[in-house]
């Protein structure tokens, strides 16, 4: 018959290619007639009708799912992973192969695996003193399992033993009478070796299946880990128990463990996966670029050629040099061992495709870093995943980030490990390594995924779509080809492939309101993927207190409260003797500038404020001078944003109960706090009770209008830092970028010119891209900077141009010998803040354009700070309560 292939459908009908020829012989004499001795003769077949023949196999429905390969306790194939790892299911089946009947309803012990619904070709050999069935077909119709032993024909096909059956030989001769002549009668003779014989019989209750070699599970063709694929490597924590609290900085969900770029380095028991970011003159196998390990045992497989069992069973085989073997058993519960410990891991999800793989490690327990034994963490989940994108990263790839452009606009950076002397290396060798993260997107596309485990809750979601289009619209305005989108269609934490939007819910429980780590390459620094982590019960909780909080203002709580030592101030300063007691200042002078002077430290030295665009703004350069400006007792004071939020807020969506009806259509809330204002009366005295019935519900319909704009604007932010951008602490002292955003129609929302900034918790904090945010899109994606001519920088509205820049070429040398400099925006980072601080100006949590606003603006934190923690009114407990020191004392 032709040669078939699976893939092919037809009706399951066989009408067999090929028939046993009859062995009736036809006498030379017309008076005798051949024929066998009785009782030989049956079931007797030409051997050349079977040996190395082709038949049609035919499958039909699904009986079964496939054999597993994979010690995970769920497995999942990409589109293209069949060309890696595949299963096919238990099916239906019948052939043409003649006599045998050779059918899954005959023979429901002989399961065939393939695709349903297909043809294959069957080939039929003698093996020893059995007729063996092949399956033929092709690569991808053929389960992976059975790649281990199967032969690939020259035309690509492979070819799989199925099943055999056991024979005898013979030849057929005529009986002889006694005197030695041929009769009519012909006999069988049993023959030991099929070159003897020309004939066969077939024992069809012998029909028996190969044999694969058992547990053959998490087997990979060795060639999917070549030596010279560059894998995106990314391990993060999906899941841990819901009660779970932790240290934040290595037990929140999603929190990455390890993020690089790898190629993976072969040994006996390892592949050791090393970051591409290598000194050129050193050995890639160097322990400290080793990001992670995965136990292997390298293997080959064959079937047993000699003895009973030859052409009938599948071995390992061990006889090549390890590196030289064609396929890889991993352990991948040993992830990250030098030894097996995968008795206290399980491997719990797999995923496979041709240029992807990931899995998912629970482990049983793990100890907290420099924590004691007691401290252990029961039941978390690591999902490490690696990304082949099938390109080879160069050294000069990447937007090269000059050291002098760090000044003017903040991004992450990644720096081209080189030799150097730290003492001899020049600018314009160190800019050389340097690379700032961006996308590079294909088809300029940057598409976001809500995740598998995200909440359905349609208020966060729309938050996301929100930010989604508010960044959309940055990247058209920074004048960039490139459109950020969201699919409907939802991916997995973790997956290195997609930038995936986490929104846990309530039940989820975090000290954090989100982040947005990402993904970069090494080398070129490069954004492979992003991910944002939102934790929605952080914000419900917050906006509940908040919404309670309000409702105390409201009937008068708060104004009921003495605080002597915030009542007065002092001439100049705006603070009390009390505020600065509480800051331990040993203070000597109480007027003006002169409080700066009782601080320790060498003398008064005046810089120009690096923040402050083209302004000259004389800085004490005091080491303790924050602590003028910030009270650190028992925390109490970090912790203002989370325990005041800005009332008026509050009033524009609710309502107040009185003169302000709120822009909510859910009344719930204004009908509640008006009843009990009418409870309270005009005056609030302390102890009366500050509820009434319904308070939850009214409280949750407030907070819940509250959470998406909340919502909004931190993944706002946390959108910036996947695009690359860093923190920018100077925005609220931007006075002229603030006035003149368009955007902004009321001045109480100036806040700041970048959603980078860490906003006053007091005022509302942006929903879209600023300017500073726009132009340092612009800077990277599009690379061109805003410029005014000379002169026209302090102007308020300015004409503005734009002047591109060359790769590696920093903003200064490119104006250099022009009539433009750059319009340039107030910018400060984490290092500026945590570390430098020798500017007031570069500050987290700050409001107002100027010292004297940002001074202020502290104050009336603090007083809404003490007024709304330094009582419980009548709560049982409070999260952030404030403790004062016992030895304050106060000055009236």
């Amino acid at each position: 018959s032709s040669q078939t292939s699976a893939g092919g459908r037809f009706p399951l009908a066989i009408t067999s290619s090929a028939t046993a020829r009859s062995l009736m012989f036809s006498a030379c004499e017309k008076k005798r007639r051949t024929r066998f001795v009785q009782g030989q003769g049956e079931n007797l077949y030409f051997l050349e009708d079977f040996d190395k023949k082709n038949f049609v196999l035919e499958t039909g429905k699904v009986l079964s799912q496939g054999i597993v390969t994979s010690n995970a306790s769920s497995i999942e194939f990409g589109k293209n992973a069949v060309s890696i790892i595949n299963t096919q299911p238990r099916v239906e089946y019948r052939s043409d192969v003649p006599v045998v009947d050779l059918t899954s309803v005959r023979y429901e012990a002989l399961p065939l695996y393939a695709q349903a619904h297909s043809r294959y070709q069957l080939v039929s050999e003698f093996v020893g003193k059995r007729l063996m069935i092949f399956k033929v077909g092709e690569k991808l119709a053929i389960p992976s399992n059975e790649w281990t032993y199967a032969q690939t024909l020259p035309n690509g096909m492979l070819k799989v033993p199925f099943m055999s059956y056991a024979v005898k030989f013979y030849t057929i001769e005529r009986k002889k009478d006694d005197r030695g002549k041929s009769t009519n009668e012909i006999s069988t003779f049993e023959k030991q070796f099929r070159s003897e014989a020309q004939h066969f019989t077939v024992d069809l209750d012998s029909a028996k299946a190969f044999e694969e070699l058992d547990k053959k599970r998490d087997v990979f063709p060795a060639e999917f880990f070549n030596s010279k694929k560059e894998w995106n490597y990314l391990k993060s924590l999906v899941d841990i128990p819901v009660s779970a609290g932790g240290p934040p900085s290595k037990y929140e969900m999603g929190m990455v463990s390890a993020q690089d770029r790898v190629t993976f380095s072969p040994t006996r028991d390892f592949l050791v996966g090393y970051s591409i970011n290598q000194v050129e003159q050193a050995s890639p196998d160097l322990s400290f670029s080793q990001r992670v390990l995965l136990p292997v045992e390298w293997v080959d497989y064959k079937v047993v050629d000699f003895g009973d069992d030859a052409g009938l069973k599948e071995i390992a085989d061990y006889s090549r040099p390890w590196n030289e073997r064609k396929f890889i058993r991993l352990r991948f519960a040993g992830v990250d061992q030098t030894t097996s410990v995968e008795d206290a891991t399980v491997l719990k999800r797999l995923e496979v495709d041709d240029n992807y793989f990931s899995f998912h490690i629970y482990k049983a327990s793990e100890s907290f870093e420099d924590a004691s034994d007691k401290d252990v963490l029961r039941g978390v989940t690591y999902h490490y995943s690696f990304y082949n994108d099938g390109k080879i990263t160069a050294k000069d790839e990447g937007l090269q980030y000059p050291l002098e452009d760090t000044k003017y606009f903040g991004f992450f950076q990644t720096v081209q490990k080189n030799y150097y002397s730290s003492e001899l290396i020049r600018r314009e060798e160190f800019d050389r390594l340097l690379r700032a993260a961006r996308y590079y997107p294909k088809d300029n596309k940057i598409t976001f995924y809500l995740s598998v485990e995200s909440t359905n809750d349609e208020v966060a979601i729309q938050a996301f779509r929100e930010a989604v289009n508010a960044w959309n619209d940055a990247f058209k305005a920074a004048g960039t080809q490139i459109t950020v989108e969201f699919s409907n269609e939802r991916k997995r934490n973790g997956d290195a492939r997609y930038n995936v939007i986490n929104i846990y819910p309530e039940n989820r429980k975090s000290s954090l309101l989100g982040y947005g780590p990402t993904l970069q390459n090494p080398v070129s620094g490069e954004i492979i993927s992003g991910g944002n982590h939102i934790y929605l019960a952080g914000f419900r909780s917050r906006f509940r207190e908040h919404v309670r909080r309000f409702v105390y203002e409201s009937i008068g709580a708060y104004r009921s409260q003495k605080l002597p030592f915030l009542e007065r101030t002092l001439q100049g300063s705006g603070a009390s003797e009390g505020f600065y007691s509480l800051a331990g200042i040993n203070l000597s002078a109480n007027t003006g500038s002169a409080m700066l002077g009782a601080l320790p430290g060498p003398s008064t030295g005046e810089v120009a404020s690096p923040v402050i665009a083209n302004e000259s703004v004389p800085v004490a350069l005091k080491p303790t001078e924050q602590a003028a400006f910030k009270i650190d007792a028992n925390g109490a004071c970090s912790m203002t944003g989370q325990t005041a939020y800005f009332f008026d807020v509050v009033a524009n969506y609710c309502g107040n109960g009185a003169d302000i009806e709120g822009t909510s259509k859910d009344r719930t809330f204004y009908n509640y706090l008006a009843d009990l204002r009418n409870q309270v009366g005009e005056t609030y005295e302390e102890g009366e009770r500050t509820y009434l019935p319904g308070e939850k519900e009214a409280l949750e319909s407030c907070a819940n209008i509250l959470v998406q704009r909340g919502l909004t604007d931190t993944m706002v932010h946390e959108f910036g830092h996947i695009f690359g951008l860093r923190h920018n602490f100077a925005g609220t002292s931007d006075k002229r970028h603030a006035n003149a955003d368009p955007a902004v129609t009321d001045p109480k929302d100036r806040v700041s010119t970048s959603v980078m900034d860490y906003a006053d918790y007091w005022s509302p904090r942006p929903m879209r891209p600023q300017s500073y945010d726009i132009e340092a899109i612009r800077y990277a994606y599009s690379r061109k900077v805003r410029v005014v001519a000379k002169g026209d920088e302090r102007l308020e509205k300015p004409t503005y141009s734009y002047v591109d820049l060359k790769n590696g070429q920093a903003i200064d040398d490119a104006l250099k010998g022009t009539n433009w400099v750059l319009d340039r925006h107030a910018y400060c980072t984490d290092q500026d803040f945590h570390y430098a601080r020798v500017d007031p100006m570069c500050e987290q949590r700050d409001r107002g354009n100027t010292a004297t606003q940002a001074v202020a603006g502290f104050i009336e934190d603090m007083i809404g700070t003490f007024s709304t923690l330094s009582k419980r009114v009548d709560q049982a407990r409070l999260r952030n309560s404030l403790t004062l020191s016992a030895d304050v004392t106060t000055k009236q």
